[in-house]
């Protein structure tokens, strides 16, 4: 089986270094276990694109976006749609953030 193909939005490393830094200054080893957890979640997500949840907004630019939980992190979900042979994340988010909002530019 062909690996899929992930391609991730510009802003995803800042996302990503904003909640490793959370982390790491509360606890080095979470911020551990949420980079691997995020890695392989991202992975699963690329693999079944149509499986995560199809999330509904407002704003027309955000039709298609889906969500997918990080493994172990449940307030945190990777928002991506799905391209051909895999899917573009668009962000990595906590979910209790204004999504709409955050994901505004990111389509």
């Amino acid at each position: 089986m062909k690996a899929p193909r992930v391609v991730l939005h510009n802003a995803v490393p800042d996302d990503l270094l904003a909640i490793l830094d959370y982390f790491a200054e509360r606890s080095p080893q979470v911020a551990d276990r949420f980079a691997e957890a995020v890695e392989s979640s991202i992975d699963d997500a690329g693999r079944f694109p149509g499986r995560g949840s199809l999330k509904s907004f407002k704003d027309a630019r955000l039709a298609g976006v889906r969500s997918w939980r990080v493994r172990g992190f449940k307030k945190y979900l990777i928002f991506y749609v799905p391209i051909e042979n895999g899917i573009k994340v668009l962000a990595v988010l906590h979910g209790a953030r204004d999504l709409a909002t955050a994901l505004h530019d990111r389509t």
